[in-house]
């Protein structure tokens, strides 16, 4: 549970791993809200507090094209990372040949009135809330954001500066 890989160790992670920089990676699982185990299996602070820790990598995969590519591109990564995982049932997104890439957020809906940024399990929540706004008229953007430290920030300005509003969709 992400819960317990990151706010019960975190001074252990803090000075043990991330302040020697050590390539370990830490695996959280029913993030945020989507655990069924109440607020005590609750992660609703790990990306806040792992984002906060010098040297470490955050990323939040969509689905399991992303977590199988994530997790070869992380093999090999200097420095921490905390890979965010949804377990159980997630709906597939992106086809095989979609790239995941730890330098670059994608715009994958350009859209005018309104830009979505997601990460993980919530991707799926704004793609669908871009289908259903566009059908009432409403051009929405929407940008996958799946490495929040370090944040590929172009893409989101990108889609801000054409927008007139942005909703930002997290499982946090």
């Amino acid at each position: 549970f992400g819960v317990f890989a990151t706010r019960r160790p975190f001074d252990q992670i803090v000075n043990s791993i991330a302040y020697p920089n050590l390539p370990v990676r830490i695996v959280g699982f029913m993030p945020g809200v989507s655990s069924p185990g109440g607020p005590s299996h609750q992660a609703i602070e790990d990306v806040a507090i792992m984002r906060a820790v010098s040297n470490m990598t955050v990323i939040d995969v969509a689905d399991a094209v992303e977590i199988r590519q994530a997790v070869r591109q992380i093999v090999d990564l200097p420095g921490p990372v905390y890979l965010r995982l949804k377990r159980g049932e997630i709906p597939v997104i992106f086809d095989e040949d979609h790239e995941f890439s730890l330098s670059s957020a994608q715009i994958l809906v350009p859209g005018d009135d309104v830009a979505l940024v997601a990460s993980g399990m919530m991707l799926s929540a704004a793609l669908a809330a871009a289908e259903t706004l566009g059908g009432a008229g409403v051009s929405a953007s929407v940008v996958n954001v799946p490495v929040i430290k370090p944040i590929d920030g172009a893409p989101v300005l990108a889609a801000a500066r054409r927008a007139d509003a942005v909703v930002t969709a997290e499982n946090h």
